[in-house]
């Protein structure tokens, strides 16, 4: 858990746990698991700014005061003096307040200090004058544990999860033996999918244990003059994440919940997956439409054939030498006379005339002019 909260503080991603299955598709149901949430909102502040003279040395000193009734105190940074430009502290909560038994926090705390500029990696710029109209920012975080449901699926290898509902409401130890009693929580909705007979909780020895490892982490501050010195490495990963508070405190609880779901597992089959095998559908229709087009074409030759056979017109045009012996009537043959060695004499000749091919008494063809 250590290692999943550091993480969680200096890095900007978290990857969910990994999705293994040999055919590389599956889809799970609605799977619950205890997890951390997080959240964080902006706190108003009242400011009161002062000058010191110690040693010699001028100061410019501004106390803050947040909603929750803590107190920081930020001051300017010269060339030569370092001036405290953010704070980080365990608070007993506005918004969230830690005494407050309905859910299981292992960590309340507040960030208070000048707004990270964009010119500067920390946030602080050095020299500049601080007064009671210096932007001071002020952010009230929490964490807990909690519920969460989540929709799994694995497409062509490719995972997917999302987080489908949350839950945080705890039963009240209000009993004599509270500490080695469990903090359950109950009731939890059917849209959640719980396994039936499923109880979610944890002892109070580790929440305990975790809050005041937390309290060590959510403690310090940055001072700052021509370079940076931060309490720790911790610490100065969250100034700059004030830019985006709401990504960072996820981004820590979703580290923190890996270590929940991969360290504790509970396989069971009422939360078994159904795997999909790649397979290729053979729509046979489409497949035996070229064979029954070929088919058909060849139904269609064999009774042009047939058809040819019976019919009492002989395939003459099929022989070039059938064109030779056939007759022209008489007056055709007149106007052709001498015309065979004149240009074009044939054309000229009967080149308009409509003649028509018919059959003799003694079977053959004769060319006769139609009226």
């Amino acid at each position: 858990m250590k290692a999943a909260t550091y993480s969680g503080i200096m890095t900007s991603s978290t990857q969910s746990p990994a999705l293994r299955y040999p055919t590389g598709n599956c889809t799970w149901p609605i799977t619950t698991s205890l997890a951390v949430c997080g959240g964080c909102a902006q706190s108003t502040v009242q400011k009161f700014c002062r000058s010191t003279i110690e040693y010699r040395v001028y100061e410019r000193i501004c106390e803050v005061a947040t909603t929750s009734g803590m107190k920081a105190n930020l001051s300017e940074a010269t060339q030569y003096v370092f001036g405290t430009g953010f704070q980080v502290f365990p608070s007993p909560g506005s918004k969230w307040k830690s005494n407050d038994t309905s859910k299981a926090y292992i960590a309340n705390f507040e960030m208070v200090g000048y707004r990270v500029t964009s010119n500067s990696t920390d946030g602080y710029t050095v020299g500049m004058d601080i007064d009671d109209s210096t932007p001071v920012v002020a952010t009230e975080c929490a964490l807990w544990f909690c519920v969460k449901s989540y929709k799994c699926a694995m497409v062509v290898g490719s995972p997917t999860e999302s987080v489908t509902e949350t839950f945080s409401a705890m039963l009240s130890m209000e009993n004599d033996s509270w500490m080695d009693t469990p903090e359950s929580f109950l009731d939890l909705p059917l849209t959640m999918n719980p396994r039936p007979g499923a109880n979610f909780s944890i002892t109070f020895l580790a929440k305990f244990a975790l809050q005041n490892y937390l309290k060590t982490i959510f403690d310090g501050g940055i001072e700052v003059n021509t370079a940076s010195q931060e309490s720790s490495h911790t610490i100065a990963a969250m100034w700059p994440a004030t830019r985006s508070i709401d990504a960072w405190i996820e981004n820590l609880a979703a580290s923190m919940t890996n270590v929940v779901r991969t360290t504790t597992p509970e396989p069971h089959e009422y939360y078994n997956g159904t795997a999909y095998q790649v397979a290729f559908r053979v729509r046979w229709i489409w497949i035996t439409l070229p064979g029954i087009l070929l088919l058909v074409s060849q139904l269609v030759l064999i009774g042009a054939m047939l058809q040819t056979k019976r019919s009492s017109v002989q395939a003459w045009k099929g022989s070039p030498l059938a064109l030779l012996f056939v007759n022209t009537e008489d007056n055709l043959q007149r106007r052709l006379d001498g015309q065979a060695s004149a240009y074009r004499g044939y054309e000229k000749a009967l080149g308009k005339t409509v003649i028509g091919l018919e059959k003799e008494g003694h079977g053959g063809w004769v060319a006769r002019k139609r009226l």
